[in-house]
């Protein structure tokens, strides 16, 4: 689920990179708004456990074998709906060219639980767990450099890393 505050850091993110090749957007599913506008790719692929508006590729993350390395990966707003959200940031680092970069949003402490399906009440049998930024930085220790910014008031984190 996208919401302004994060919205605005991948923006301020993605006007940095100019003309790309391929992106590929992580839970892409257009549920209240699309990261695809920001960014000026020649191809974008929205992989998504679901189908929906914007979802070219129906698989987990950490099962799908792209035809191509990716430019940049974009995974907004869904390791807090992820039971394995460490496998999630470890299948973005192997969809990434070397140099490639992940821009990366979550749900950390103290955000209220929300469902992935629709933002509202998270539904009987979901999983949800807000991202702790120790955790994260864990798990980004798979690539080159990665940067992590918590905003607790907001229960926020971002994440910039190049493969």
């Amino acid at each position: 689920m996208m919401h302004a505050e994060a919205l605005n850091w991948l923006t301020q993110h993605a006007q940095g990179l100019g003309r790309i090749g391929l992106l590929v957007d992580v839970g892409g599913r257009n549920i209240n708004g699309s990261v695809r506008p920001l960014f000026d790719a020649e191809r974008i692929i929205g992989v998504d456990l679901y189908p929906g508006p914007e979802v070219d590729v129906v698989c987990d993350i950490r099962e799908w074998e792209p035809d191509a390395l990716a430019d940049v990966v974009v995974c907004a707003e869904v390791l807090e709906h992820a039971p394995d959200a460490a496998g999630v940031v470890k299948a973005c680092r192997r969809l990434l060219k070397p140099g490639g970069r992940l821009l990366l949003t979550a749900a950390a402490p103290p955000r209220a639980p929300h469902s992935g399906h629709d933002g509202l009440d998270v539904r009987e049998g979901e999983y949800y767990g807000n991202v702790e930024p120790l955790a994260l930085t864990r798990w980004l220790s798979c690539f080159s450099h990665h940067e992590i910014t918590y905003v607790r008031h907001h229960g926020d984190v971002y994440a910039e890393a190049i493969a």
